[in-house]
């Protein structure tokens, strides 16, 4: 049986509470949590935060580290000594970066090499390293949201590769499944999608959007619709803790693109966490 945490999912919407929205710290919340939580399912909220790693490395890998994003696993110094010397990346990520440096190196030698262009996009082969973790990951949760998170992804770059008509979609998608062949092959307006998965016609209604600030939100209201659909049989375990650092994490980016719509979404999230208490601690007593 997973390890239940009381105490904690009980004090989320208090601690957020004890903030307004805008100067909510979603990292304190992060370090509060592995604090109170077991080693096992510390390692799970800091995979969960994996992206931000990945999109480092890049950072670091194509402008020297000037552009930097707390919240990882790794601050710039120990990224930078760890790009400089690899020794706890996980093992596929640190072979292909030395591939990739190979590559880099021939290139900039003016040797010619056969690697194709996917072998040669980091931010791609990286990404897609991180999804196959994922999908193999012990924790359900964190397969079935970096499963969905792809997929959602995957989508979007294919609707704007269409829509600009000068981009190879092959070049934007992770991963390979039957979404992403139907995203490579087919020619209907939608992809031949909208029976494929239930979320699919609230996220092409998203995507169709002209008005960024609404189409955002749309977005962020579907990622945060799945996370919730999700953990909806959960209590106090793991899995509710991981859905509520993600729904944050996705509504604190709302409120830098939408304030008021972000704040007020972020507040409902509270309540919804609240609630959530209540019902669970009310079931317990009964039982």
């Amino acid at each position: 049986m997973a390890k239940q945490y009381h105490y904690l999912v009980a004090s989320l919407p208090n601690l957020v509470f004890e903030h307004e929205a805008k100067n909510f710290d979603l990292l304190q919340l992060k370090d509060f949590v592995n604090e109170n939580i077991s080693a096992a399912d510390s390692k799970k909220v800091e995979f969960l935060f994996s992206p931000i790693d990945i999109q480092n490395i890049l950072n670091c890998k194509i402008n020297k580290c000037q552009v930097f994003i707390e919240g990882g696993h790794y601050t710039r110094e120990e990224l930078k000594k760890e790009l400089e010397n690899p020794q706890t990346l996980p093992k596929k990520v640190i072979e292909y970066l030395q591939k990739y440096d190979a590559i880099e190196r021939e290139s900039n030698e003016g040797s010619d090499y056969s690697e194709d262009s996917y072998v040669c996009n980091p931010e791609i082969m990286l990404y897609e390293l991180f999804y196959e973790m994922a999908e193999t990951d012990s924790n359900k949760f964190i397969r079935q949201w970096f499963t969905f998170d792809r997929e959602m992804r995957n989508i979007q770059a294919a609707f704007v590769a269409r829509k600009l008509g000068d981009v190879k979609t092959e070049d934007y998608i992770v991963g390979k499944d039957d979404i992403t062949e139907q995203l490579l092959k087919s020619g209907a307006s939608d992809f031949g999608l909208r029976r494929e998965r239930d979320y699919i016609e609230k996220l092409w209604q998203a995507l169709e959007t002209d008005d960024l600030s609404e189409r955002e939100t749309k977005l962020a209201l579907l990622r945060c619709g799945y996370l919730h659909q999700t953990t909806a049989s959960n209590s106090f375990d793991l899995d509710i803790i991981l859905a509520f650092l993600q729904k944050a994490s996705i509504l604190i980016r709302l409120m830098m693109l939408v304030a008021e719509t972000g704040t007020a979404l972020f507040v409902q999230l509270v309540s919804e966490s609240q609630q959530l208490y209540n019902a669970a601690e009310a079931f317990g007593r009964s039982k």
